[in-house]
């Protein structure tokens, strides 16, 4: 709401400027108190070539709460499939400007063997090559098999964990919708509403079915252009998915008509799922601050009961359970892919002192920090 009116006002104004937005609201029904938050914006934009006007770029905004002041940054910035840049996750995509990710890892790798809990606009392909693992999607739960695919549509929670306390290898293909068709026909009759309705919010393709097996065999040709690093793997990479995207469209129009569609399906109109996302948000980008359960509260506007409550619903942790999962999954991947000194990425994961970085990382890993790297770093 507050990027739509800064657009309407700066679209008739050539000035920089600095706007003080007083807002009213009452953070929940438990609180007595109603408090008054001033947002104070700064506008960084740049004249386009079309319109002559000055069109907003970068918004950044202040927000006074009781304990802190906490500074996010927002891109006003919309592509070609209408989605606004990503910011609930950071995703490393693996070539820059290529919105395309394609791991291959052990569920071992992860802290405490779990795919942290996370959301973005992204697609995401899970594609299981040995063992099981358990994984849920908003508030359903399923187990992937081995040959099993995925497929996680955009701005869903979702993570993955351990079946039976068993290991898991299995393939992770993350991509932004901007990578699929440009001809704008095709992508508002094939892709736009998917993403717009938000359904199915995930597909099951099993390797008992037929349909599973051949996007089983998609999922690994997918997988061996990345590992083959040829010139222009992601060409081929990008083809094959569309191929597999038609795929899953006819498979979407077989069940298009029948009222009993596989449980998880149907989209969750709950308002719990839309504050979960807001305070999955505010910790990724707040994880390297001293945050404690009230400050994750405030984030999403509710009470820290309602806080903690909606954290179990979803992902069956407390809120600090999730911010130290998540700080030493960052700090698993600073190991693995930079130089880093273990104290500079214990500071900047949150942990103020080297031993508790140390004692939390090998509580959760089984290894200390330098035995992790020696072992995983590429």
């Amino acid at each position: 709401m507050i990027l739509h009116v800064l657009r309407c006002f700066f679209n008739h104004t050539t000035m920089p400027a600095y706007i003080l937005f007083p807002i009213l609201f009452i953070r929940d029904p438990q609180y007595e108190k109603a408090r008054i938050v001033f947002l104070q914006a700064k506008i960084c934009y740049k004249k386009t070539t079309k319109s002559g006007r000055f069109q907003p770029q970068h918004l950044i905004y202040l927000r006074l709460t009781d304990r802190r002041l906490t500074q996010m940054d927002f891109t006003a910035h919309t592509d070609h499939t209408g989605f606004e840049k990503n910011l609930q996750e950071d995703v490393d995509y693996d070539s820059t400007g290529v919105p395309l990710y394609i791991r291959t890892k052990d569920l071992r790798e992860c802290p405490k063997r779990r795919v942290p809990c996370h959301w973005h606009d992204d697609l995401e392909l899970i594609y299981i090559w040995e063992g099981r693992m358990r994984y849920c999607i908003n508030d359903s739960h399923i187990v992937l098999r081995e040959n099993d695919t995925l497929l996680v549509n955009a701005r869903q929670l979702h993570y993955g964990y351990p079946y039976a306390e068993k290991e898991c290898r299995f393939s992770c293909v993350r991509f932004h919708p901007s990578l699929f068709v440009e001809n704008k026909l095709l992508r508002e009759k094939y892709i736009t509403p998917i993403l717009e309705k938000g359904e199915p919010q995930y597909v099951h393709f099993h390797s008992s079915q037929t349909l599973g097996r051949e996007i089983s065999k998609l999922m690994r040709q997918i997988v061996g252009c990345k590992d083959s690093a040829e010139t222009a793997y992601e060409m081929e990479a990008v083809a094959v998915m569309h191929t597999l995207w038609c795929r899953f469209l006819r498979y979407q129009e077989l069940f298009a008509d029948e009222p009993d569609r596989e449980p998880g399906e149907a989209r969750n109109d709950n308002d719990d799922l839309e504050i979960q996302k807001q305070m999955i948000t505010f910790i990724h980008r707040h994880y390297a601050e001293n945050l404690s359960i009230e400050d994750i509260a405030v984030s999403a506007r509710v009470s820290q009961v309602r806080c903690r409550r909606i954290f179990k619903q979803y992902l069956r942790q407390t809120p600090l359970q999730f911010l130290n999962a998540y700080r030493l999954e960052v700090s698993g991947n600073l190991l693995r892919d930079t130089d880093q000194t273990v104290m500079e990425i214990g500071e900047r994961c949150g942990y103020r002192h080297k031993s508790h970085f140390a004692k939390a990382f090998s509580k959760c890993y089984g290894c200390t920090p330098r035995e992790y790297r020696k072992k995983y770093q590429h």
